[in-house]
């Protein structure tokens, strides 16, 4: 069972890190909307890349897990704009 919670505590704090840093990436370009654009392709492709490596070997759960990481990261760019055109 200790290998088990040693396993998820990693697993938590590398999600935990991977959506701090796209908060700061996202805070450090607020206004750059093109550059959000650009990337996006670039930024789904790591996504899946980084679910196959903390996923089990199983489709559905690497598809799943990626599902996730991108709806965080959509909802993550929608808030953003939402916060800097209120601002505005």
């Amino acid at each position: 069972y200790l290998t088990f919670y040693i396993m998820i505590y990693y697993l938590c704090v590398s999600y935990c890190q991977v959506f701090t840093i796209l908060f700061f990436v996202f805070n450090f370009i607020k206004n750059k909307t093109k550059v959000i654009k650009k990337f996006r392709k670039l930024y789904y492709y790591f996504f899946f890349v980084f679910s196959t490596l903390i996923s089990p070997p199983d489709v559905f759960s690497q598809v799943f897990i990626s599902g996730l990481i991108t709806l965080t990261y959509e909802l993550l760019i929608l808030s953003f704009l939402f916060k800097t055109k209120l601002i505005r």
